[in-house]
């Protein structure tokens, strides 16, 4: 939506993943292998991508981090990557106004077999579903058969009450609240930053209400590597002009493979965030 080359297979021949490869890689986006299912619910009638829709064992393998809309990211949240529209911002989050529901509904047509969690390193703090410049070392995979119990101790693990997120809320309406035995260790991480109350009312309240506003803001505020990834052409030069003028907020949510976080970065993340916990 905002830079080329952002397709799936381009991504995934970027980290090394290709149709040669062990896995075959599809792009449920690309509308031609869909067909029309009823859903029900909010999604109502909606185009779901055939390999996923005949798939004998589907899995979620999700990334540990938060979210600044959702306090967290975990299984579930994941298969809102598999809503088959290309523009998910526009589509589901303005023209459906509703990312969690319509996930939720997704995933009751097609149950998801099984959820894994990487949670070996992971990215907390108000910007961890972008990314996160002082990643924790967590050393820890949580993994089940049920990812609404999956994900319920991995909030756990993040200090969290589960329901504090819609994604949750509407999963236990769905589903029921989760039976869990967890074997491991299920003490919550030290020194975990959490998402302020207030990031998630922001992201709700405005970006979510006001599409373009928030495309400004996304797209500004967005980093990718320029050789690889360079912005659409598409785009005009005042937001461009924008997005230079934003170039040293973005220090506070990426920086280069081997780069130090700015000391800015450092302020934000290690003093005043952690004293909002």
């Amino acid at each position: 939506m905002f830079f080329q080359n952002r397709d799936v297979k381009s991504v995934a021949k970027y980290i090394g993943y290709s149709d040669a490869s062990l896995a075959k890689v599809i792009d449920m986006t690309e509308g031609n292998n869909t067909e029309e299912v009823d859903f029900g619910g909010r999604l109502g009638k909606h185009p779901v991508d055939r390999d996923w829709a005949n798939a004998d064992f589907r899995i979620s393998f999700a990334k540990n981090k938060t979210h600044s809309y959702a306090f967290y990211t975990l299984t579930m949240k994941n298969i809102y990557g598999a809503l088959s529209k290309k523009y998910k911002y526009k589509v589901y989050h303005h023209e459906f106004d509703d990312i969690y529901g319509t996930t939720i509904d997704f995933i009751k047509k097609y149950k998801v077999h099984f959820g894994f969690i990487d949670a070996i390193i992971s990215a907390d703090g108000p910007f961890g579903i972008f990314a996160d410049p002082c990643p924790q070392l967590t050393g820890t995979i949580i993994g089940g058969e049920d990812i609404v119990a999956v994900d319920w101790v991995g909030a756990g693990k993040m200090s969290l009450d589960p329901m504090i997120s819609r994604y949750m809320q509407e999963a236990v309406e769905a589903f029921g609240k989760p039976a869990i035995k967890i074997v491991g260790d299920g003490r919550p991480y030290k020194y975990w930053a959490n998402v302020p109350r207030i990031s998630s009312i922001f992201s709700h309240g405005m970006l979510d209400r006001h599409y373009l506003f928030g495309f400004i803001i996304y797209y500004t505020m967005s980093e990718m590597d320029p050789d690889v990834f360079p912005s659409q052409p598409s785009q005009s030069d005042f937001i461009n002009a924008l997005r230079d003028l934003s170039a040293p907020l973005r220090e506070l949510v990426f920086k280069e493979p081997g780069q130090q976080p700015s000391e800015l970065h450092k302020f934000v993340n290690e003093i005043v965030i952690r004293m909002m916990q």
